[in-house]
């Protein structure tokens, strides 16, 4: 029996393949959940539970990643089959018998005409012209039938080879799924021994194969990612890795499964520009008639274009270089509690034994390139003489524009300087990095220079401490710190 091809019976097994691989992708995700919280159990912390709770925990995640590679690789055979294969239903032997047929008719043809040009070449020219006008009829209608079964042999035959073409390139399609499968049987069995001591080894060299389907996948996606930069915003994803590090990518893929965005989705690539955009900058994208806008502060409505999405990325970059700068600080403690730091020797270019806060600012924002007078302050501007630090910062962000009053309700975002004012004539206060904003609980997580002769992270109640901000050109509100939120057992 010949190749047969049947696109409805090969795209529902393929359909079916994948539904299959969701619920199991279910079952294991559900599984894995219920291992990590066996492992986390208080009740079992001695030293061979500790262990045995470990390899739980990498034995099945390890199951799941290639549970989720095994997807990709069924998801990227079927939709490839389900171009390949077409809407027509095709038969290997019924199109070579029809071919077949086919070339003997147009042979039975091309004999009559033969017959019919010896007949012709026998009669007198000159005596029997209608005779032979009779026959060159008869013969062009013979060769215009024999044009049309050379059309026909034509098109079967290239039915044929699309047919064997098929079967070429779809061999070998889900043998990548299937030998993932094996693997994480494997890696199942092997997580009983490990385990529970019962039973034997595989010996199969499983962790190569999950390994690999997981990098080869994570390959496919980043090309999506780079592809779906390029097409939609001109963007370079070098351009991206460059302003946020390597791990980006790893950033972008989790935004794409946070979103439940696939690379399959006809509508992906939108998905994810809006997905990523808004996490990432704080601006609200979507695609409205075929085009991407956001809006401004102000809240009008704009058109996201090529250059203003990379200054929007660029901005937030440098925003998060310097809440990153600041938070490697942390915990750097004055010299004997006598207001000695290295961030007063930077700033005055002497030692200098003064309240920090604000200098504290300016160093950071000086390690992030930030302090040019454009995005923040410069120098020059905001040096003052010991206590005047916060007045004088402050007054610069007023002077440009970027100074909101708190009692606006203005919501301050990552990246920005926060001011607290001291309302006895002093001219003292405090300043410091705002880290995160968390808008539901009204609290606000900060880095700060000299708070308890330190540089500390604190998170402030909105309401009861800040007096105004200036805003450096972000607008995201930032990540919460690990170990702070609404359940926070923090020292505040």
């Amino acid at each position: 029996m010949g190749l047969l091809l049947i696109p409805s019976e090969v795209t529902q097994r393929a359909d079916l393949l994948k539904k299959s691989l969701e619920n199991i992708m279910e079952s294991y995700s559900s599984a894995l959940s219920a291992i990590q919280n066996f492992s986390e159990s208080a009740d079992m912390d001695t030293q061979t539970w500790e262990k045995l709770k470990a390899k739980a925990v990498d034995y099945h995640q390890a199951i799941v990643q290639g549970m989720i590679s095994a997807q990709d690789c069924i998801v990227t055979d079927a939709e490839t089959l389900k171009q390949s294969v077409g809407s027509e239903e095709l038969d290997e032997d019924l199109l070579i018998e029809q071919i077949n047929k086919l070339k003997e008719e147009k042979q039975r043809l091309l004999e009559q005409i033969s017959e019919l040009e010896s007949s012709k070449n026998k009669l007198f020219v000159g005596l029997f012209d209608s005779a032979c006008d009779m026959i060159d009829n008869e013969i062009q209608l013979l060769q215009a039938e024999i044009e049309k079964i050379q059309t026909v042999i034509e098109y079967c035959q290239k039915k044929l080879d699309t047919l064997r073409e098929i079967e070429f390139s779809t061999k070998g399609m889900f043998e990548g799924a299937i030998q993932i499968l094996f693997a994480m049987g494997a890696a199942i069995n092997d997580a009983g021994v490990e385990i529970t001591g019962v039973g034997e080894m595989s010996g199969l060299d499983w962790k190569i194969t999950l390994a690999d389907a997981n990098a080869e996948m994570d390959e496919k996606i980043r090309a999506f990612i780079e592809e779906t930069l390029a097409a939609e915003l001109q963007i370079d994803l070098n351009e991206v890795e460059e302003l946020y590090g390597d791990s980006v990518v790893e950033r972008l893929i989790k935004i794409m499964n946070e979103n439940g965005i696939s690379r399959f989705d006809i509508d992906g690539s939108g998905k994810f520009i809006e997905a990523a955009m808004t996490t990432i900058t704080g601006y609200t994208v979507l695609m409205v008639g075929g085009k991407y806008q956001y809006k401004d502060k102000e809240g009008n409505v704009k058109e996201l274009t090529s250059e203003t999405a990379k200054e929007m990325l660029f901005i937030q970059a440098k925003m998060e270089e310097l809440v990153n700068v600041a938070s490697r600080e942390v915990g750097t403690a004055e010299i004997g509690n006598t207001n000695e730091v290295k961030y007063n020797n930077w700033y005055y270019g002497r030692v200098v034994k003064d309240s920090w806060c604000a200098v504290f600012a300016m160093w950071c924002m000086d390690q992030t390139g930030l302090l040019n007078g454009e995005c923040l302050p410069i120098y020059e501007d905001i040096r003052g003489n010991y206590f005047e630090g916060v007045i004088n910062v402050g007054n610069w962000y007023k002077k440009n524009g970027r100074f909101y009053d708190a009692a606006s309700g203005y919501e301050p975002k990552e990246g920005d300087l926060f001011f607290h004012y001291k309302h006895d004539g002093s001219g003292q206060g405090h300043t410091g990095i705002v880290v995160a904003y968390d808008k539901e609980n009204n609290k606000i997580y900060t880095i700060e220079g000299n708070s308890g002769d330190k540089v500390a992270l604190n998170e402030r109640d909105y309401n009861s401490y800040f007096d105004g901000f200036g805003s450096n050109g972000g607008n995201s509100f930032g990540t919460i710190p690990d170990g702070y939120g609404q359940a926070s057992t923090k020292d505040r």
